[in-house]
């Protein structure tokens, strides 16, 4: 069972759903000698609702684990219907409400199928079981391919014989030199917030900035001689300085200005 279950909306669903249910409203209040006109609610709250459907669904997939079978993700119990599902739970109705949410549907006459279980109900440590095997499988299918591209080459002397959609995607967005970009990047002063390299020139080259290259290098020049980065905790990072376009309209500060950092 998972940690707070009963906070799942399915299962909020499905005390509503047997809430307005007949047959369980007479079998929840037969103790009592109580009759419900239109549901349920009208005696007990919804959280005694959905703390009986989280009883009956832990009865009943525990018994559909023991005496079912596994068919990929599904959890499958031959020799059941919707209505031995309730049976199972000791729930009116319940088999229903798995219905109603999705949760389980007759697949065919004698078979109750409880669709993505496994997946849905896995532990943490299941799934991250189940993330690195389907890692792996993708490594292996991308090894084959680049090894058939391999040996169609060598068997036909001819290079290409395969596009990748590596290579397909390379000649789609072709790499443009920007020789801007490389000298805004070597004039950067030295700092600990000196990164994100190619995310810089991913900016520089999504906002076309190879243009204003000698704007933006004559104010980083200005900017390294002033008194605001002589302390490089106050250098920018490039990347804010970019995406902020911190050139633009500013004044350039001369040496000798005394203004406080910013």
């Amino acid at each position: 069972m998972r940690v707070a279950i009963d906070r799942d909306p399915c299962v909020i669903a499905m005390a509503d759903f047997l809430a307005e249910e007949r047959e369980f409203m007479d079998w929840l209040t037969d103790p009592v000698r109580k009759r419900c006109e239109t549901s349920a609610y009208e005696h007990v709250t919804r959280n005694v609702i959905v703390a009986l459907c989280v009883t009956g669904l832990l009865v009943t997939w525990g018994a559909a684990r023991d005496r079912g079978d596994r068919i990929d993700d599904d959890l499958v119990l031959d020799r059941c219907r919707i209505e031995t599902v309730s049976a199972i739970s000791g729930i009116p109705k319940f088999g229903e409400a798995m219905q109603d949410v999705g949760w389980a549907h007759e697949h065919e006459i004698g078979r109750v199928v409880f669709p993505k279980f496994f997946k849905a109900n896995e532990t943490p440590d299941e799934k991250h079981k189940r993330q690195a095997a389907e890692r792996q499988a993708k490594f292996r299918a991308k090894q084959v391919e680049e090894s058939n591209v391999a040996h169609n080459v060598r068997s036909n002397g001819v290079r290409n014989v395969t596009v990748t959609p590596r290579e397909e995607k390379r000649r789609d967005n072709p790499i443009v030199p920007l020789p801007g970009f490389l000298g805004f990047w070597t004039e950067w002063p030295v700092s600990e917030r000196k990164g994100s390299k190619s995310k810089c020139a991913d900016l520089w080259r999504k906002n076309k900035l190879e243009a204003h290259a000698g704007e933006i290098i004559d104010h980083v020049r200005a900017m390294k001689k002033s008194r605001q980065w002589s302390d490089s905790k106050f250098i920018p990072a490039p990347l804010a300085y970019l995406n902020q376009a911190k050139w633009e309209g500013a004044e350039i500060p001369g040496p000798e200005d005394n203004r406080l950092p910013i």
